[in-house]
């Protein structure tokens, strides 16, 4: 939906992240070189890895884990993203598995699963082999109709069946275990991501898996029964690909330029080992107007972009608003949108009816008089920043 009247082609401010939407990053210019860098360098190596990334909360994680599963699907055809959240008041593995196993498509693993089982052997080496009851399921889902498929969905899910049901599969038990959870999704990773034998050509170009698990301070939240389990099937799996994964957590908290959280165990922080975490802080001063400066550019009509870099707000406006929360302390992406977007509804119908022209201090401030805001002293209008 265009906003003319705005200058907008879309809705700018969206406190929740929706995946369409984060394909850019306002601001975190460092961050998203770093983004950058880590996927070019995942292109380029075999080897499976694991990436922590911490931030504040309200600091813009969520969306930057949209973005960067964005980047790999428009930039990095080799890099297959997952997203999932570590589901709350999680029993164990078995629930993450779960919501990261919906997001394979049956179809897509039938065809693996032929490409591989259909290639020339090539020179004997010692290796994994794939999980049994999933190479059974696989075998009788591609031999099968439809119903076969469904029901392969159903077992890869945990899902209860009957035994019947388990029989056409050719599978002996429901996938309900730390173990079997992290045997079937490695072996879902090593399907989908297949090593080429010699100089035997392939037929599909090798990916990664990129499982970006996001929310794992949840781990926190759970007994501990349930994080020894998630935290040893998250191991587990990473033991089982030893090429062909990534792994990035992302929590919120407060972050440390050092150390690793204390729920993160020896076993997992060993694996972990010197790859350096991205953080994200609050912002700055300087940081927050660019912020929204980039936002709105990234929104604006081209037609409107001679009315000024943050129309509908005055300039005088947002660095009132910057400044406030920044002497606040709570100077975040998510803070920024929620009190932008509450002044634009507020004042969007008066901008469309022609009774403003644009957003000043004191509108700002007027929509956002029910907020527990301290406003700084007034101060002469500022000369136009430099965008460098």
């Amino acid at each position: 939906m265009s906003y003319p009247h705005l200058g907008l082609r879309d809705w700018p401010f969206r406190v929740v992240p929706e995946p369409q939407f984060c394909d850019f990053l306002a601001d975190r210019t460092t961050l998203r070189a770093d983004v950058e860098s880590l996927l070019v360098s995942l292109e380029n190596r075999p080897t499976s890895t694991i990436h922590l990334m911490w931030s504040w909360y309200g600091a813009g994680k969520t969306h930057t884990a949209f973005y960067l599963a964005n980047l790999c699907t428009q930039k990095h055809e080799s890099l297959r993203p997952i997203y999932t959240e570590c589901p709350r008041d999680a029993k164990g593995f078995p629930d993450l598995y779960r919501v990261t196993a919906a997001q394979f498509s049956i179809e897509e693993l039938v065809d693996a699963y032929l490409e591989q089982s259909t290639r020339p052997s090539g020179k004997a080496t010692f290796g994994r082999t794939m999980d049994p009851d999933l190479s059974s399921a696989l075998t009788q889902a591609a031999l099968g109709e439809r119903p076969l498929q469904i029901l392969l969905h159903q077992w890869l899910l945990g899902n209860p069946m009957p035994r019947s049901s388990l029989s056409q599969l050719g599978v002996g038990a429901r996938i309900t275990t730390t173990e079997q959870c992290s045997s079937t999704l490695a072996s879902i990773v090593d399907l989908l991501t297949p090593t080429p034998l010699g100089a035997i050509p392939m037929v599909t170009e090798r990916k990664r898996i990129v499982w970006i698990i996001d929310e794992v301070q949840r781990v926190e939240e759970v007994s501990p029964t349930a994080q020894r389990s998630l935290l040893s099937g998250l191991v587990g799996v990473f033991n089982r690909c030893p090429t062909g994964l990534t792994l990035l957590m992302a929590y919120s908290g407060e972050p440390k330029e050092k150390g690793l959280p204390e729920w993160i165990p020896a076993d997992l922080a060993d694996r972990i080992g010197l790859e350096k975490t991205m953080l994200l802080p609050p912002l700055r001063s300087d940081e927050g107007r660019v912020f929204v400066h980039d936002l709105l550019a990234h929104f604006r009509l081209p037609e409107a972009n001679d009315r000024g870099e943050y129309f509908p707000f005055e300039v005088e406006a947002i660095e009132a608003l910057v400044d406030t929360l920044a002497k606040m302390g709570d100077l975040k992406p998510r803070t920024l949108m929620q009190f932008l977007d509450a002044s634009l509804r507020d004042l969007e119908p008066r901008l469309r009816a022609g009774d403003i022209t644009s957003i000043t201090v004191n509108g700002l401030r007027e929509a956002l008089k029910e907020h527990s805001l301290t406003w700084p002293a007034r101060r002469p209008k500022s000369d136009k920043r430099s965008r460098e």
